[in-house]
Parts: C-alpha cells; structure tokens; sequence
C-alpha cells in the first residue's frame, strides 16, 4: 500500500463518521444500534465502494474502535458483497487487545452475525423504516 494514501483522511472521530453514514439515506437508513446493557454495537452499511482505496480510506477509522474494545468482546468488522448474494469478502478485521488486525478469512460465527444484522437492516430498509 502506497505510504501515501491515507495522508489526507481527515477522520476525526469516529462517531462523526457513524453520524454522517446514519444521515446518508444511499447507505441504507441509520445502520447503528446499540445495545447498553450488553455494551454491543452492530454498524451496517447496505452501500459501500468496489474501489479498494475506498474501502482501506473507510476502514481506516473504523479500525480506532480497537481502543475501547473489552478483553471479553469478540469484536470485528466484515464487508462482504451482501446485497449481491455472493461470498466474496471485501475485508475482515479483528479488534483484539486494544489493536486491529486484518484477516483473510471470516470465522463463521462472526460470517453468521454480520450476515443476520445485514439481513436485518436491508428488511428495515425496504419497509420504509
């Protein structure tokens, strides 16, 4: 990867990402919900980029959320081409120990879980909610 690439994302934090992806309707309504007592937050994008460069530029940020991961969460973060119906996963990252580590394999668990919260989101979409 070009040392470059990242130079000029201006992430700032990562909640005003989130907030500016649940104020976006291309990316399918408010994809967060956030659950207070189990402490899980689920982030889904029905609509992201094909463009590899894209995708690294998205995820950079994302990859911050390692700082407050908790010794007992499972975290990760996936992109798959969902809406196509395919397998194809676009990235997998790892959030363990306070770091992000990208991975080229999903486990089927978390494969399991994204693909129900993304299912989810699309049948909230399609209802108008």
């Amino acid at each position: 990867m070009p040392a470059g690439l990242l130079a000029d994302v201006d992430a700032g934090r990562v909640a005003d990402i989130i907030e500016a992806w649940q104020r976006d309707p291309a990316l399918g309504m408010p994809p967060m919900a956030y659950d207070a007592a189990t402490g899980v937050c689920r982030i889904a994008m029905l609509s992201a980029s094909e463009n590899v460069e894209a995708l690294v530029r998205m995820l950079a940020p994302l990859r911050g959320a390692a700082a407050w991961h908790r010794a007992e969460a499972d975290d990760f973060i996936v992109v798959l081409d969902f809406l196509w119906g395919g397998d194809q996963l676009g990235a997998y990252v790892a959030l363990r120990d306070g770091r992000s580590q990208l991975g080229t394999t999903v486990p089927p668990a978390h494969r399991a879980e994204a693909i129900d919260y993304l299912e989810c989101t699309l049948e909230a979409f399609e209802q108008g909610a």
